[in-house]
């Protein structure tokens, strides 16, 4: 696969370079917006592969709502990015059409390792297969684990099995 295309919304305007510069140095091909209408304007010329949204302030809930209403977005694969209250609420943000929720501060490991594993999915596909060629194990599972995720995680061909629920 190319280099995935995300699109990284935070009102934040440090959190933002930090995370639209970490994406690229981690072989992602990142946009960075700080409210609705630059999403709009960005989403209209181009359809990313993955969105990372920060909620708690600023647009991103409706940057989510916006994705999930338009047909030529609505598969796409968000990450959500929370803070403050927001970071305990996994099951509200998933009825809401996230597929992850990563509390802040977060590293740009963690954000990068999903955004490669959503990336050529839709999101309505509820699992993972695949080669994971350059992050290391630790770093894989540290990416799911920041998701809150629940699976299973098995290591070919060397028979490993790993199992964690709610990260």
């Amino acid at each position: 696969m190319a280099s995935p295309r995300v699109l990284v919304v935070d009102s934040d305007r440090s959190s933002l370079g930090l995370l639209t510069h970490g994406m690229n140095r981690f072989g992602l091909s990142s946009s960075g917006v700080q409210d609705l209408e630059q999403a709009r304007a960005l989403l209209a010329s181009e359809r990313p592969d993955v969105d990372a949204v920060a909620v708690g302030t600023g647009p991103g809930l409706e940057v989510l709502e916006e994705l999930r209403r338009n047909p030529a977005t609505r598969e796409v694969p968000v990450v959500l990015l929370a803070k403050g209250a927001w970071a305990r609420r996994r099951a509200h943000a998933r009825e809401l059409g996230a597929q992850e929720l990563v509390a802040k501060p977060a590293y740009v490991q963690d954000i990068a390792v999903l955004t490669w594993l959503y990336a050529g999915r839709d999101a309505s596909d509820a699992s993972f297969e695949g080669t994971f060629g350059e992050p290391s194990c630790a770093a894989l599972l540290r990416g799911l684990l920041a998701g809150g995720r629940t699976g299973t995680l098995r290591l070919e061909p060397y028979g490993a099995t790993l199992r964690f629920r709610d990260g």
